[in-house]
């Protein structure tokens, strides 16, 4: 998923590469004020999915990776606040 999404979006921020929970993970990104996350659980993996998750906490599961790409490369296009 990790290699589709790099190509497919050139601007994006690998996934943050540390022993912390996922609970920290999400919590630093919040507070650095990233637009959106990128989770692929286990389930989202074998689904060739990811889940969203927005700065003011919303949540959207289950997107296919293509679509998502999609939808990054329209947000920056269009410049869409999220």
């Amino acid at each position: 998923i990790r290699d589709k999404l790099v190509t497919g979006v050139q601007t994006c921020a690998l996934p943050i590469l540390s022993d912390d929970r996922m609970q920290k993970k999400v919590r630093n990104a919040q507070m650095e004020e990233i637009p959106f996350m990128l989770i692929a659980g286990e389930e989202d993996q074998a689904n060739q999915a990811v889940s969203f998750r927005f700065r003011d906490g919303t949540q959207r599961n289950g997107i296919p990776v293509e679509d998502a790409i999609n939808e990054i490369q329209e947000t920056i296009k269009t410049r869409k606040q999220v």
